[in-house]
């Protein structure tokens, strides 16, 4: 049995250290894109929204462009209109029908129900404007109303799946547009 203390025992080496880091964060890079792939095989809606177009975007970190993180691209447009509501007067800035998509896609994206109730709060205009606006974007195909399950007189807003397909390639387009723009190359 060898001594532990003696100079003849000798620990893993620097390098098999760093190729075991290097196998741990490869798994864990995996392991995540497995989970993308669950998702995406048990969602088609948001699959098929994940599809690039034929143009290319440019380049994308894929483990960002699913649609957790595209929600949160979302969230941070609509809190950033919210924030200019400070400075400004809010009917200066009157885009109810945007605030409605950012608010839906975020919903979706983050498998949870909408209530017309709640869009009308979050597109900071009057429920009369907003049902309009949501009227109009459901004649465009982008948005549908079905009533609640759990309660009849409660009507759920959701984006289509073309709505959906649609937002999710707008924010792919920001998120990559704004990472260019932040890190501009010269």
């Amino acid at each position: 049995m060898k001594d532990i203390n003696s100079k003849s025992f000798q620990g893993p080496s620097e390098s098999s250290r760093a190729a075991g880091s290097k196998a741990r964060e490869l798994r864990a890079v995996a392991s995540r894109l497995n989970r993308i792939a669950d998702e995406i095989e048990s969602n088609p809606i948001r699959a098929e929204a994940i599809a690039l177009p034929d143009e290319p975007l440019g380049p994308l970190n894929v483990l960002e462009a699913g649609p957790n993180h595209l929600a949160r691209v979302a969230r941070a447009i609509h809190a950033a209109r919210r924030r200019r509501d400070r400075w400004f007067d809010r009917g200066l800035f009157g885009e109810p029908s945007w605030d409605i998509l950012l608010d839906a896609f975020q919903h979706k994206a983050s498998g949870k129900q909408l209530t017309t109730k709640s869009v009308c709060f979050a597109s900071g205009v009057a429920s009369t404007t907003a049902l309009r606006w949501i009227g109009v974007m459901e004649e465009a195909g982008l948005l549908r109303r079905t009533p609640s399950e759990r309660d009849r007189r409660e009507m759920l807003v959701e984006l289509t799946d073309e709505g959906f397909r649609a937002m999710t390639l707008y924010l792919l387009d920001f998120n990559q547009s704004s990472r260019n723009e932040s890190n501009p190359k010269g």
